[in-house]
């Protein structure tokens, strides 16, 4: 699994790609983007993964269609929970509720140890939704309160986890303006 440096230094990657080309279409500017994005996707692909493999002593794919492997399912707008603007395509909309199966999550006998860094990746994401996954407050040593960066989300679903009221401070600059963020929890 990727550290938070690894993820950072992706992010940063991802940053100085956009800065230097901005929104031009140039198809191997957008290739290396998309490269960045399919990769911060397998990471937590991967973390879960290694979840289910510790937490349950079994293997698991829990998102097939997310491959990197040149197939059909090899653009990351076509895998299942990720949605992208039309237009640009950029990643808007990450939705990965339930991804940890109802009856292993009813017991979360571990919790998924999900690097939150992961998503600063996708600057024009505006929902994510991380409901019922086995997430808990570990998540804030993860990066959580750096995804107030992230200026599109509107909406950060974190329900039916088990996240407490601790989280909050972490969240910053996300419910320093309750107009702009919906946070469930």
């Amino acid at each position: 699994m990727a550290s938070i440096v690894d993820v950072t230094r992706m992010s940063t990657q991802t940053q100085h790609i956009w800065g230097l080309y901005g929104r031009n279409k140039d198809d191997n500017i957008r290739k290396e983007v998309e490269l960045i994005w399919r990769k911060a996707l397998l990471q937590i692909k991967t973390s879960l993964v290694d979840f289910y493999d510790h937490a349950y002593s079994f293997s698991v794919d829990p998102l097939p269609s997310w491959v990197d492997d040149g197939s059909i399912g090899g653009e990351c707008c076509d895998w299942e929970g990720v949605n992208c603007n039309t237009t640009t395509g950029n990643v808007t909309d990450l939705s990965l509720r339930n991804i940890v199966p109802e009856k292993l999550n009813r017991y979360c006998k571990r919790n998924w140890p999900l690097n939150v860094s992961v998503f600063l990746h996708f600057k024009e994401l505006t929902s994510q939704n991380l409901s019922w996954n086995c997430v808990d407050d570990g998540i804030v040593n993860t990066g959580l309160g750096r995804l107030s960066s992230l200026k599109k989300l509107e909406t950060l679903d974190l329900s039916l986890n088990l996240i407490t009221n601790e989280i909050f401070p972490s969240l910053g600059a996300l419910t320093s303006n309750p107009n702009r963020l919906k946070l469930f929890r």
